[in-house]
């Protein structure tokens, strides 16, 4: 059986235009530039992804997603492509808010057609691989963003290596976004560029329209256009050919994406087991207050009794030893507890202030005269303030870690 140009899936294609000198103004305050766009990207956002999970649900049961979702989803595609190229220095040309500008040097082109529903039915963990190598792309990046911007930024421009690289990261971004919302069927490829030679898959210098319609034929090849990109090539051609250097970068953006993933990935996985082991610490520790609470509120009742007896103070001395106990056990609480690293100073200081209030109950219990037992009382009242305080700061600790 033979396949034709037809057969193959339309591979979405990004237009660029190399810029030769960018203004340092817009370089240095990019961020504070976007802010706008970021909030409509945002907003954007909710408004397809409910049209995307719309779509779905449509594409299951006709093959395709309905004519107005394709070309909503295919307009923000074009909007976030191009808010991406100002973050990544492509162009220092202020995004458009219009999804449709010819003027604009970076453009997309889009074919929604015919999707298979199996593909449809399974499309995030088919997606799942691609989107993987582009989030490590664009981690390396990200890596090396601090350095690009400096580099931009003093040269005015952005080296021909490094905007090559930068493009391709971009164009496979774009092209797994584009397979996930289900605007292409064709998945995503093209890391290290096109080869020189290869066939055309839309017209040079053809209209910038987000979207062509489905089943159109592929144009002839472009003489000379397998040169790579000249000043304006990927915009006219379509086509992104890599020099060796810009292969190479992409190399480094790979292995650097790859430690940046697994150090965030570790940091989070520390970062969760940290708030588990805090929230355990947390549930264990409220027990245990909660048990010495009860036996000082019988403490506190026993003691309340106390003055109707002929020797009242005999009788809180009595009452104080199972205070006493009570405060060993809470002890024997905490010290099961496993706290957490960074609630590990108010845990000590909680465990020297319970040792201090059982030194001054116990000190109290010794006196041997009314007297004497009142003028150690005033003592007992300072550490059991300290004591108090310092449960509440243990709580309140363990509480900061277990919210993250």
């Amino acid at each position: 059986m033979t396949t034709t140009a037809q057969d193959v899936p339309f591979a979405p294609v990004l237009r660029t235009t190399y810029v030769e000198q960018q203004s340092r103004p817009t370089v240095l305050f990019r961020l504070i530039l976007a802010i706008p766009h970021l909030i409509l990207a945002w907003a954007g956002a909710i408004v397809v992804f409910i049209l995307a999970i719309v779509g779905w649900f449509a594409a299951l049961v006709t093959g395709e997603l309905p004519a107005p979702i394709a070309r909503i989803i295919s307009q923000y595609v074009l909007y976030i492509t191009r808010l991406s190229a100002y973050f990544f220095l492509i162009t220092d040309r202020y995004p458009p808010f219009r999804f449709k500008d010819a003027d604009y040097p970076v453009t997309i082109k889009l074919r929604p057609g015919s999707l298979n529903r199996l593909a449809v039915l399974f499309r995030i963990f088919l997606a799942l691989p691609a989107h993987l190598l582009a989030g490590i792309l664009e981690g390396g990046w990200l890596v090396c963003s601090f350095v690009i911007w400096l580099i931009v930024l003093i040269s005015g421009r952005m080296p021909r290596a490094l905007y090559e690289a930068t493009v391709a990261v971009m164009r496979f971004a774009m092209r797994t976004f584009a397979f996930l919302l289900m605007v292409t069927s064709a998945y995503p490829s093209g890391v290290f560029g096109d080869e020189p030679g290869a066939a055309m898959t839309t017209p040079p210098l053809a209209p910038p329209d987000v979207a062509e319609p489905a089943g159109a034929p592929p144009p002839p090849p472009v003489p000379g256009s397998e040169l790579g990109m000249p000043a304006a090539g990927e915009q006219a051609t379509g086509r992104l050919v890599l020099s060796s250097t810009a292969r190479r970068l992409l190399i480094l953006f790979i292995v650097l994406g790859l430690f940046y993933d697994g150090g965030a990935s570790a940091f989070y996985l520390t970062k969760s087991t940290g708030v588990v082991a805090a929230t355990n610490a947390g549930n264990a520790f409220v027990d245990a207050r909660r048990k010495l609470e009860i036996r000082i509120a019988a403490f506190q009742t026993t003691v309340g009794r106390c003055n109707t007896q002929p020797e009242p103070f005999r009788c809180a001395q009595n009452a104080e030893r199972d205070l006493v106990d009570a405060l060993e056990r809470f002890d024997a609480d905490v010290d099961k507890i496993d706290f957490p690293s960074e609630v590990g100073s108010e845990a000590d200081a909680l465990r020297d202030a319970s040792r201090g209030f059982r030194e001054a109950i116990e000190t109290l219990i010794a006196a041997n005269s009314e007297q004497e037992y009142l003028e150690l009382a005033q003592t007992l009242d300072a550490s059991g303030r300290g004591f108090d305080a310092a449960v509440n700061k243990l709580f309140i600790a363990l509480s900061r870690a277990a919210g993250g």
